[in-house]
């Protein structure tokens, strides 16, 4: 199984993560599912917290008409979030707040559960959205590929909180984007 680390370094979990696997009950027929990977980077900030940047590809998808289309030329395939993540008093456990709740989002929460810093970070997200919470577990790698024991670790891990094989994806690796700084 995955093992939590007594003494975390946050600073040696820094640098570029591949998204391999998502458990989430929002998923259903994951299986079925082909969705592309994406990559994250995690950068240590001053207060032991972490800027949390995506990057994604989303290609154009223009809506079927009869009428012409016109393309917006800003418009970008490779999507960048940046989130702050601060750190909390549990060791581990970084927080985002919404006091002013944003489309209902007050809280959002990244709990590394386990990682080898070289090799894979299971981490686990919770969010409070008007009042309720779900929470949803990634597996990250450091490369975009993961030994098939990880891949059952994950799936069993999942298991154990509820989560089905439906509930579970795994991303299709690509080279688009995602390989970016």
């Amino acid at each position: 199984m995955f093992f939590p680390h007594q003494n975390f370094n946050y600073s040696w979990a820094q640098g570029k993560w591949y998204a391999i696997a998502i458990a989430d009950a929002a998923i259903k027929n994951g299986a079925k599912k082909k969705i592309n990977m994406h990559s994250v980077f995690f950068n240590a900030t001053d207060d032991h917290g972490y800027l949390f940047t995506t990057i994604m590809y989303r290609p154009f998808l223009p809506i079927a008409s009869s009428k012409p289309i016109m393309v917006n030329r800003s418009h970008r395939e490779c999507d960048r979030w940046i989130r702050k993540f601060s750190p909390t008093k549990y060791p581990r456990n970084f927080v985002i707040e919404y006091p002013c709740r944003p489309h209902g989002l007050q809280r959002y929460n990244m709990i590394i559960l386990s990682t080898n810093y070289n090799e894979y970070a299971l981490v686990g997200f919770e969010q409070k959205f008007h009042d309720k919470e779900y929470i949803h577990l990634m597996l990250y790698g450091r490369t975009k590929t993961q030994k098939s024991l990880m891949k059952k670790r994950f799936i069993s891990f999942a298991k154990k909180l509820d989560f089905t094989e439906d509930n579970i994806i795994f991303f299709i690796p690509i080279e688009k984007c995602i390989d970016d700084s």
